[in-house]
């Protein structure tokens, strides 16, 4: 009951149509604002709370360091990764946003502002998009890219001429399809905005 409260903080549930329950407590406002504000510092206390009840977000991604030469930044580098996947993946449903790929062990919850451009962002998964493994690596090489509305653009890099199946299929006919939406933490237009402006070419 408690989650549904923060539906009526959340920009991407109102666009919806989804205000959540209308009474609630100033307790979710204040942790609604420091999550927008500062998304890294939730990000390291939820994980750091579930590691002490023997759990964490994604067991199977998260390793914590074994041995004394690791630092402690690492591991809090890991814990804001996993709580960042976390919240992308099941944002737009554990699907490609642009093929809709359901393979879980095949996708990726990408930054699009990349992790060394802004740190403030890091933990933001309205900074993330989940991509399958080839359209990650075609999105970060500026191969693939997102238009305002959110078709999808591809690079003029990509070899039109004499193109195999899989280029065909999983890059060319991508263009102008538009991409599918998370369902929350909706992708942040300013960041692909940076990605169309920075990385994509």
């Amino acid at each position: 009951m408690k989650l549904v409260n923060f539906a009526r903080f959340d920009p991407a549930l109102q666009s919806r149509r989804i205000s959540g329950l209308s009474n609630g407590s100033k307790l979710e406002e204040a942790v609604w604002k420091e999550f927008t504000t500062s998304p890294e510092v939730i990000a390291v206390a939820c994980e750091s709370a579930l590691l002490k009840l023997g759990s964490s977000m994604f067991d199977d991604i998260l390793v914590l360091p074994s041995t004394s030469t690791e630092r402690v930044a690492d591991v809090k580098v890991r814990l804001v990764q996993s709580f960042f996947r976390a919240g992308v993946l099941s944002s737009y449903n554990y699907r490609c946003s642009f093929c809709e790929l359901g393979q879980k062990e095949l996708l990726i919850a990408g930054h699009i502002i990349p992790w060394s451009a802004n740190d403030d962002l890091r933990a933001d998964p309205r900074n993330g998009i989940c991509l399958c493994a080839l359209h990650d690596k075609a999105f970060d090489r500026g191969l693939l890219g997102v238009a305002q509305d959110f078709p999808i653009l591809i690079s003029n890099r990509i070899d039109r001429s004499t193109p195999n199946e899989l280029a065909q299929i999983g890059l060319i006919d991508l263009a102008g399809k538009k991409m599918h939406l998370a369902e929350r933490f909706q992708a942040f237009d300013s960041s692909l905005a940076y990605h169309r402006e920075e990385i994509f070419a």
